[in-house]
Formats: structure tokens, sequence, C-alpha cells
């Protein structure tokens, strides 16, 4: 494919969203071109192996719940892959409130009766948010304050509330201060608006990796991509969009797939410019920055562990025999500064406080928030963004917006984000079809 060319649709990024969308109009009989930054397809999703072992690991997404990811699990079945369940074959740790548990639950740090209490006021609060309006919700604007005021006011025992900053990371991959209680409590309402089972809800994960299964849409449509070409300036002139590279390469297309991370689109000149509460969130930026952290662990006796504050999570996901005894995969999750991917020292520091008892002979990791191209992980809103988020166009003019942070159901899922690209293409399909006829 030529500058020269017209195309049919050019869309910017390949990650899920992307490489879906430009499918699907591939499919559909379109003349389709992708340009991705990066150096691969995937996106936020990045699958590799542990250095020097065969254990596959996912360096960005990872869990899902298959009973309720149904576009995430049709893509597992089309490409011949499957889901592999997390390993409950293991004793669990907990660290609440400075003090030490362990157990399936943390029911020897928490009052349980006490917790149900508390669940049942999440509960309470949960129940006005409609989970398939997205952001779109109405009597919720109570709820879109900072998590820590919501966990204030809920009152709840020092140990609780430590258990809930923990869990609700988990689903935000913030900090309390920062991400609003909104993001939580509507992550709740997908997973039945039962609290306890959102705790654990995404149990699954792909046995070739979240990457791995992006790199088979990739490999479906590999003459359709471009790598390593940074959008720069997308310029919409009515009868068609010139898209120019940071390489200094224009190309051209009926209608343009914009399907790059919320905080990357800044990086890119518009003209015309964004819509208003587009631009509002791109100015601002979602502050999700989950750190996440595989190590390699000798003497590990734990498969799980949760605590606050310090690493939040973590999950051993393989095994390694080596000479002198066996050797654990585990991913570490956490914040900075109690995190980092290439601090051995902070990953023993923050297992250590946990009391796993295991020694970090190495860690391997990808810096998201570094990361030019993602400047964060998954979508996690600050108070006073949802209003903006609901507002957001998904057309304006010959531009089309998709992506897991603008997802209309499961937004910051790799689910949202498949669905998100499957509902643009058929759109831009349409859009076409139009002008046709």
């Amino acid at each position: 494919m030529s500058e020269a060319e017209l195309h049919d649709a050019i869309v910017i990024g390949a990650g899920f969203a992307g490489l879906v969308a430009a499918r699907d109009l591939i499919e559909a009989g379109r003349k389709v071109l992708v340009l991705e930054a990066r150096d691969r397809a995937g996106g936020r999703t990045y699958t590799s192996t542990f250095p020097g072992t065969d254990v596959v690991i996912d360096l960005g997404a990872e869990w899902f719940d298959p009973q309720r990811h149904h576009f995430m699990a049709a893509e597992v079945n089309r490409y011949g892959a499957r889901f592999v369940e997390a390993d409950k074959d293991g004793a669990n740790r907990w660290y609440l409130d400075g003090r030490h548990g362990e157990g399936e639950e943390p029911d020897s740090l928490v009052d349980m009766a006490e917790l149900e209490t508390v669940l049942d006021r999440l509960k309470a609060d949960v129940a006005p948010v409609v989970f398939a309006k997205g952001f779109d919700q109405v009597n919720t604007a109570e709820l879109d304050i900072p998590f820590s005021e919501y966990l204030d006011n809920l009152d709840a025992p020092p140990a609780i509330a430590d258990l809930l900053r923990a869990q609700s990371y988990t689903l935000t991959g913030a900090l309390p201060e920062e991400f609003s209680a909104l993001v939580y409590l509507r992550e709740i309402a997908g997973f039945d608006n039962d609290p306890a089972y959102s705790f654990f809800a995404s149990l699954a994960r792909v046995d070739i990796g979240s990457g791995g299964l992006a790199q088979r849409v990739a490999d479906e449509i590999s003459d359709h991509i471009r790598l390593g070409e940074p959008v720069t300036v997308v310029t919409d002139s009515g009868d068609r969009v010139d898209v120019i590279t940071a390489a200094g390469k224009t190309y051209s297309a009926r209608r343009v797939v914009l399907a790059a991370p919320l905080n990357t689109l800044g990086d890119i000149t518009f003209s015309p410019g964004l819509p208003a509460p587009l631009a509002r969130l791109v100015r601002q930026g979602h502050t999700g920055r989950c750190i996440k952290v595989w190590s390699r662990l000798a003497g590990l006796k734990y498969v799980f562990a949760m605590g606050w504050p310090g690493i939040v999570e973590c999950t051993v996901i393989g095994e390694v025999n080596e000479r002198d005894g066996k050797r654990s995969i585990m991913a570490s999750f956490g914040l900075a500064p109690d995190l980092a991917v290439d601090r051995v020292d902070l990953v023993q520091a923050g297992l250590d406080r946990l009391e796993m008892g295991a020694t970090v002979e190495e860690v391997y990791g990808h810096d998201w928030i570094g990361d030019p191209f993602s400047k964060g992980t998954w979508l996690a809103l600050r108070p006073g963004q949802a209003p903006d988020l609901a507002g957001v166009e998904n057309n304006w003019g010959a531009i089309h917006l998709a992506g897991a942070d603008f997802a209309g159901v499961w937004s910051g899922w790799v689910d949202g984000a498949i669905q998100s690209g499957r509902e643009t293409a058929a759109a831009v399909d349409a859009a076409l079809a139009a002008t046709e006829t």
C-alpha cells in the first residue's frame, strides 16, 4: 500500500480495538491500513515468556471472566485458544491493618459479619448504577467523589477499609485519593451487584496470553499493518482525512478509526480539534497507573496474597524446576514508589512486608506509565470525569472513536475494547456504504 492510495479506512492503533475493527472492515471488503506506533501489535496487551523459562506471562492485561466477557470469549474460540483458570491449589496470604493472616478468606483479620454489613452498604450504593449504560448514569452524582472520601464515609473498621483499598485497586489500578468511587461501584455493578464476587471475579487467563491472542488477529491481517508509525497529525477535510506520521509520511482515507489510548491523544494534532468533552479528558488524562512486576522466586509457599499498603496483590501462575529446587513465577501489583519493573529490592521489600518467605532472584516487566504510547494502564476516571466520558461522541466528521477507554460497557477491559472495535467497524462500513449509493 503506497502513501498515494486513498483507503476506505485508516485505523490508528493496533491494540485489540484497532485490530478487530480493521479485521471486520477487511472482511467486509474494505481497503484498510493500520498504523501502529509500537514495533509490535497488541497495545496494552503484551505477552512474553519469563526470561530463561517457557512460562507464558502477560506484561499487560491478563485476567478475564469468561462468563461475562463474551466478546473476549468469542475471540478465544475463533483463534483456537482457551481460558485457563487461576491455580487455587495453595495457601493465600493477607496483610490488613498491619496484621498478617492466611486462609482462603481474610477471616483471621476481618470480622466477616462486619464485612457483610459494609458490603451491604456497597450494594445499596451500587443499586442505581445501570452497568450497560456505561458512565451515562442518573442519580449517581454523589458517588462521583474520590474513593478515599467514599471510604471515609463508610466508616469501616481499619482492616475492612484496607481490604477495600486493596480490592478497589485490583479493579482500577489507581490511588484511592485519585479515582472516582463511581468507577469502582460501576465495576461491582458489572459483576451482578455482588461486591464479594467482584473481589475474585476475573479467574481465567488465556493460555497463549492476551497479547498472544492479539497477535493472532494481527497475523490474519498482517499485510495491512504498518508498525513503528506514530501518528502526529489528523486532518479531516470533509471529503477525505489525511494522516501524517512522525516520519513525515502522509496517508489518506475516507474514514479514520481512532483506536489509541486516551492518555496519548494529546500527542496528535487534530484539525478540526477534538469535541469539547473529549478534549477535556485528553488534557486531564485518566489516573490508571498500575505497576505489574513479574519475578522468579525461591522458597515461596503461597499462591496468592493481598494487602495494603505496599504490594497490593500477587499471584503465582507457574513453576520451574532447577537443579537446586523449585522456582515460582509470580506477578506482583502495586503503585509507585512501592514497586518498579526493574527493582528487585522493592519487590523483595514488598514480599517481606507480606511475610511471604520468598527470595526474589529476578524481576521482569513493562513500564506502562513511562511508555509514550500508553502513558498509563487501563481506564480509571478521576472524580468529575464521568459526565465528559458519557458525553464523548463515537463519531464526529469522518473520525470514529474506538478502544477500551471509550467502551460503552466493559470500559477498561479487553472485552470492552473488542466490543468497541467491532461496533465501530460496523458503523464505519455503514457510513462508507451510505456514500456509495
